[in-house]
């Protein structure tokens, strides 16, 4: 399944899509829609079919930004994937400490772990919110943590760092 981050405006939507049959299911906000895209003019116009009905759509590439016409109505998005990875252009060394990562902006609902504290692969680090839907951020590896550089009722945006873990073994 693919994840995007679609921004528009202030608002940040995560949209998972992934085939089904011969068309798409999209799920956004935990709400799922079959959907199909069906090239008509070159590479910027489409038919959108959503359930029974079908749109004409217009997509255009403008810098950073996606310019959508969908009907009448016009839109300007920016579209990247998700990628619940450190965007800081190199990887970690073995045995280097490990940056835990927020893969989407949100707000912080709980700290589950402390500096000091002991943790196993799969731990729950952070809970983070992210359009209504919690998410459990887990341990990448064994270790100890150490830093926090998250509390409860904070908002991060995608890409902040939430811990700081020095692997052991």
């Amino acid at each position: 399944m693919a994840e995007f981050v679609v921004s528009r405006g202030g608002r940040t939507h995560v949209v998972a899509v992934e085939p089904d049959g011969d068309h798409l299911r999209a799920v956004i906000g935990g709400s799922v829609y079959p959907v199909s895209l069906e090239p008509r003019l070159g590479s910027t116009h489409f038919a959108l079919r959503l359930g029974p009905s079908v749109l004409p759509v217009v997509i255009r590439t403008a810098g950073e930004e996606r310019l959508v016409g969908i009907g009448a109505e016009q839109y300007r998005l920016r579209v990247e994937p998700r990628l619940p990875i450190a965007r800081r252009g190199h990887a970690a060394r073995a045995g280097a400490a490990r940056e835990v990562i927020a893969p989407m902006p949100g707000l912080v609902i709980a700290a589950e772990a402390a500096p000091g504290d002991r943790v196993e692969p799969g731990q729950v680090l952070v809970i983070l919110e992210a359009m209504k839907m919690q998410s459990e951020i887990r341990a990448p590896c064994s270790g100890r943590v150490v830093t926090v550089a998250v509390r409860a009722g904070q908002e991060v945006m995608g890409g902040a760092v939430l811990a700081v873990i020095e692997p052991t073994g």
